[in-house]
């Protein structure tokens, strides 16, 4: 169904911009498993988005909108998590040189109940290896509760996290 929908979306689109860049990411959230499942019209102005929250119990736990919340005080990054890191942007990396569509990683991020230490320490691992695929990237967020970068009560950039986003 998401296939289906995506291809008229985009035939809406093409309607009236028919160059126009578009960004289209597959089912699961667009994380890079559901790429295999993604079928993709014929069409030049294509990039692929994917989001990965990968590793998920370090990445969302203490979020309060989970029935069974994940339990605090997991660090990162050891070398099982790195793994949760690479696997699917390699996986991502591969999909799109067989498809010869461009990939941006459209969301990471961990929530702000994780050490922030850690949580910089994630966000440098991750953009330095999307980055080292050539995958653009964009961490979500700027600054609300999940894992702002910029802190809007104190007016100032959350220094560990702009450091390990854009040094």
């Amino acid at each position: 169904r998401w296939n289906r929908l995506a291809a008229r979306a985009l035939a809406a689109v093409r309607a009236s911009n028919p160059t126009r860049t578009v960004m289209i990411g597959p089912d699961e959230w667009n994380h890079p498993r559901g790429l295999a499942r993604l079928r993709l019209p014929a069409d030049r102005h294509l990039i692929v988005a994917i989001h990965s929250y990968d590793p998920f119990d370090f990445t969302h736990q203490g979020v309060p909108w989970r029935a069974q919340p994940l339990p605090r005080g997991r660090a990162c990054c050891d070398a099982a998590q790195r793994a949760q890191v690479t696997q699917p942007l390699d996986e991502a990396l591969a999909w799109s040189r067989r498809h010869g569509v461009p990939l941006h990683l459209g969301e990471f991020g961990a929530y702000r109940a994780g050490d922030l230490a850690s949580r910089a320490a994630y966000a440098r691992l991750v953009r330095e290896e999307a980055e080292r695929r050539g995958i653009g990237w964009a961490w979500w967020e700027l600054a609300s509760d999940f894992s702002g970068v910029w802190d809007p009560a104190a007016g100032r950039w959350v220094e560990p996290l702009r450091r390990a986003l854009l040094d």
